[in-house]
């Protein structure tokens, strides 16, 4: 396993360009990797879009250029069986890759309950709650 940080000793790097490597090693090298995203994560603006896309529709349409998709196509489609006729139609080696995807990439959204952010960031993406599995730990009240 690896660990990438989206700030390495105090520089940020590019969200989208992160956001690639850390899906080609999912995808191409079928390593599987943990996505977490932490309060702190929260200064690159575009880091929740890109999350409530991931766990929407399953990748982040505007993410891969033509030329970007197309060499990655082509690592696919080495990789599949030719038995299964998808070797030739870009769709399924698309489908086939996504697959991999999101087999081996598992994203975790880490935030404080404290303070109106998290209030705010759920009403902004709701699929952050619609598409995933909401842990609490704290103690229950005995209300409930």
């Amino acid at each position: 396993a690896t660990k990438r940080e989206i700030d390495h000793a105090g520089e940020p790097i590019e969200v989208a360009g992160f956001l690639k490597d850390v899906m080609r090693m999912c995808g191409l090298k079928e390593q599987t990797c943990l996505l977490l995203v932490s309060d702190d994560d929260l200064r690159h603006e575009d880091i929740l879009e890109h999350m409530s896309a991931l766990v929407t529709i399953g990748h982040i349409p505007s993410l891969w250029g033509p030329e970007e998709r197309e060499g990655m196509l082509q690592e696919v489609r080495y990789m599949v069986d030719a038995g299964q006729g998808a070797q030739e139609n870009p769709h399924l080696l698309w489908q086939e890759l996504l697959g991999r995807i999101g087999e081996h990439l598992h994203a975790l959204l880490r935030m404080s309950p404290i303070g109106p952010r998290l209030r705010e960031v759920l009403r902004e993406y709701p699929a952050l709650v619609n598409c995933c599995t909401v842990d609490y730990f704290a103690p229950w009240k005995e209300a409930a």
